[in-house]
């Protein structure tokens, strides 16, 4: 997956990733890039309407009233993608479909 986020079309569009294990699943996060415009709850409304995948936004897994003003602002860019659960088939069709609402949101005023 991590490889798979390296290709360069995804320049612009998601700016960093890591991947994470621990407590019953592999979530690789990241953070939207400069070219996209809103927040990943908005990406997720394009994402699931338009295209049938999902992702969640970070403040979904931040502590209640946890941090402020820019650093708040900053975790509602981020996203948290779940890779535990799936075929490497099925991730890489879900990141080509991330792919395209990301784009979508690029161009939509959200």
């Amino acid at each position: 997956m991590i490889q798979a986020l390296a290709h360069p079309k995804w320049q612009g569009l998601l700016s960093t990733h890591t991947a994470i294990h621990g407590g019953g699943g592999y979530y690789i996060w990241t953070q939207l890039g400069d070219r996209v415009k809103g927040s990943a709850k908005e990406v997720d409304h394009i994402a699931r309407r338009t295209f049938g995948v999902g992702v969640k936004e970070g403040s979904v897994f931040a502590c209640p009233g946890g941090g402020a003003g820019a650093e708040r602002e900053g975790i509602q860019r981020c996203m948290r993608l779940c890779v535990a659960f799936y075929e490497t088939e099925e991730l890489l069709e879900g990141l080509d479909r991330l792919h395209l609402a990301l784009q979508a949101s690029r161009m939509c005023s959200l």
